[in-house]
């Protein structure tokens, strides 16, 4: 793939997790965003690092655009590029008779990877910076535990059968 295709494909998988990360889904007290799924879609299409970087560039720019405030936004990039990078890289070493059990494996294993980092940006952040006591950071992270868990779970199951939906059409222009 020349540059130029590269760069393309990689702002424009970038730009689609902007917008789905915008459009979330709200139940009870919790919001969920449809950012991972496009996430998991790059992990599925790209290779590792044009994966990573999309998913890492996208989501650390809506932060920028919508929580410009935000000083975390590097751990944005970060925990996104390290989710998709860990799928990518599992998804491409998998080689199952059933590919929706290749994409199950990788898209479980790239959420669980984001779910820990995340996890540990909270801790630093509420604990450190914020100086939040240990038990209210503790209720906090299991808030963010149960959300980042469905949230994940949805990004799964949406990304798998979107793939599924699109990937004839979109493997053509790669």
């Amino acid at each position: 793939m020349n540059n130029i295709k590269k760069i393309t494909i990689i702002a424009l998988f970038s730009a689609l997790i902007i917008i789905l990360t915008k459009i979330e889904l709200r139940v009870v007290n919790y919001h969920f965003h449809l950012g991972n799924v496009m996430c998991l879609m790059c992990a599925f299409f790209l290779p590792p690092l044009s994966a990573g970087f999309s998913a890492g560039l996208g989501s650390m720019l809506y932060d920028i655009l919508f929580y410009p405030n935000g000083i975390f936004i590097i751990t944005t990039f970060i925990n996104k590029f390290f989710m998709v990078f860990v799928a990518s890289i599992i998804k491409n070493k998998i080689m199952h008779n059933d590919k929706n059990v290749s994409l199950i494996i990788s898209g479980v294993i790239g959420e669980l990877t984001y779910i820990i980092l995340y996890m540990i940006k909270t801790f630093v952040e509420r604990y450190f910076f914020y100086g939040l006591k240990i038990q209210a950071v503790i209720l906090i992270m299991l808030e963010k535990l149960f959300s980042s868990t469905v949230n994940g779970i949805v990004a799964v199951v949406l990304s798998i059968i979107i793939y599924n939906s699109v990937k004839k059409i979109v493997i053509k222009y790669l």
